[in-house]
């Protein structure tokens, strides 16, 4: 199970998008590597905003083995904001 928490406040109307669908996602999937897969698929369909578009506009980064934070990258492409964090949580079998 995928578990997601909000890190800083959302800054603009993409950043809200991105939220929702990292919410969405971890509602949907129930691991790290389908999670990474749809990400990228969704985030490319965004409409641009700006000049930039969404998907050079934010970066998932594996921190380690079960986690996985959604950074967002200012103009320059460093990553300057952390969004959201995503928590690999295995489940209790009801049963042995």
């Amino acid at each position: 199970m995928l578990k997601s928490t909000d890190k800083q406040k959302s800054k603009g109307t993409n950043d809200m998008k991105v939220r929702g669908l990292v919410h969405q996602i971890c509602k949907l999937w129930d691991d790290l590597e389908n999670f990474e897969r749809v990400f990228k698929l969704r985030i490319a369909k965004f409409p641009r905003l700006n000049t930039q578009l969404a998907e050079h506009s934010y970066r998932l980064v594996k921190s380690n083995d079960t986690t996985m934070e959604v950074w967002h990258k200012n103009s320059k492409g460093e990553q300057d904001r952390l969004l959201v964090e995503v928590v690999f949580e295995p489940e209790e079998l009801l049963w042995p």
